[in-house]
């Protein structure tokens, strides 16, 4: 939810500083996902979709590391806010392809990292 919310800000406030409580966000995870695949904390789960089927990976690692740099760098440089100006056909296309995204993120952090394990081990 914090994330979710951090992202929400992020978007509809569109300055620099609301876009660093988020950059901070992931910069937490990136640390904690890559102490946690180093071994140093016993976790089962990266929490990242509410199941325990979701071990924390490099793939995590290089996700939120992205994530991290990425928002740092839109804060830096003042954009404005997303839906300035936009039309309703715009907000829908942006829905749709935020839509495709978290999708495409949940493939890459949840089912990818499965999948690599079931080829590896067969």
């Amino acid at each position: 939810m914090v994330e979710l919310a951090a992202a929400v800000l992020g978007l509809t406030a569109g300055t620099g500083g609301a876009l660093i409580p988020a950059a901070a966000l992931y910069a937490g995870f990136t640390i904690f996902v890559l102490v946690a695949v180093r071994g140093r904390i016993p976790v089962q789960s990266c929490g990242c979709f509410g199941r325990e089927d979701t071990p924390p990976s490099l793939i995590h690692v290089t996700y939120n590391a992205t994530a991290t740099v990425s928002l740092t760098w839109v804060a830096l440089s003042g954009s404005a806010p997303l839906f300035t100006n936009a039309t309703v056909i715009e907000i829908a296309l942006f829905a749709v392809f935020a839509a495709s995204g978290a999708y495409a993120s949940y493939l890459l952090l949840a089912r990818l990292p499965q999948l690599l394990r079931h080829t590896v081990s067969s």
